[in-house]
């Protein structure tokens, strides 16, 4: 079995130089992409159009653009105290959000660093306890 990046014999394989690269054609790399079992197809603009419309169709509570602040679905799980599993139903329409997350949900979409900060004290009761007064 080859390992990635290395040849049939083991070796490392070279990356290409800059040079190298700006030298493919369009064709090359079309070819190069079309031999990668792992890569994804080449969207054309319309289609690629139609999979984020479809993707709005089912993220009904905007769950999807919200991660869109850069994080991937497992950093936001996480920074948000979020399920894994739950975020990711929430995201395919698989199920809607309660009302308490729907709650949350428009917390991170007008103030996330302010969410964030709050979450990571979810689970000290002593913090929840305090209230308002730690701030004094």
């Amino acid at each position: 079995m080859v390992k990635p990046g290395r040849d049939e014999h083991g070796n490392w394989l070279l990356l290409a130089t800059e040079e190298e690269l700006d030298a493919l054609t369009d064709e090359e790399i079309a070819a190069a992409v079309a031999s990668d079992p792992d890569a994804g197809p080449i969207l054309t603009e319309q289609d690629w159009e139609a999979a984020l419309a479809r993707e709005a169709g089912r993220d009904k509570w905007g769950v999807a653009r919200l991660r869109r602040l850069g994080v991937a679905q497992i950093v936001f799980a996480d920074r948000y105290r979020i399920p894994l599993t739950t975020l990711r139903n929430w995201e395919q329409g698989v199920c809607e959000p309660d009302r308490a997350a729907k709650v949350l949900l428009a917390a991170i979409a007008t103030d996330p660093e302010l969410v964030a900060r709050a979450a990571l004290h979810a689970q000290d009761p002593d913090y929840l306890a305090a209230g308002p007064a730690r701030a004094a």
